[in-house]
């Protein structure tokens, strides 16, 4: 099943990229750090970060969906899709520079994360209103009680 839902996805991804008005690929796999308010690096990233914590999408057709993933003590994991709503796609959309949330995609739509990388966040709980992700509710980091197949990915608007 999720081989078909790959195979999907990359059809629309390849049906993006023929429909580009520029002609350009804008259907390559995302993998676009991000940034709150939408502050852009020169290289026209964008990047999203606290004290400890970045974020990006990766794995979606352009740079506003992908699965959700947060850089900490060293290395990118991913975040649980336990509770994962609505509420809190849409402060990932805000604190990366979006508008509104299209869809919250559960169960690794955009792919699971690496075996070897770590899963930071679960159990988040966001009221809506937060700057970003990690001033929601959450259990502590790295603690949970999933597998990469339950990683979040989120759609937003651009």
């Amino acid at each position: 099943m999720k081989m078909w839902i790959a195979l999907a996805l990359l059809a629309i991804c390849a049906l993006q990229a023929n429909a580009s008005p520029s002609g350009g690929n804008k259907a390559k796999f995302n993998e676009i750090e991000h940034a709150p308010l939408a502050k852009e690096e020169s290289n026209g990233n964008r990047l999203a970060h606290s004290e400890s914590l970045s974020y990006r999408l990766v794995g979606g057709c352009t740079a506003a969906q992908g699965r959700v993933e947060v850089f900490f003590d060293g290395q990118w994991g991913s975040v649980c899709d336990d509770g994962f709503d609505t509420d809190e796609a849409l402060v990932v959309c805000r604190s990366c520079g979006y508008g509104m949330v299209n869809a919250v995609r559960p169960e690794a739509f955009f792919g699971e994360g690496d075996s070897n990388s770590p899963i930071w966040l679960d159990d988040v709980d966001c009221r809506g209103d937060e700057s970003e992700i990690s001033d929601c509710a959450h259990l502590k980091l790295g603690d949970h009680n999933c597998g990469h197949w339950e990683d979040v990915g989120v759609e937003c608007s651009d």
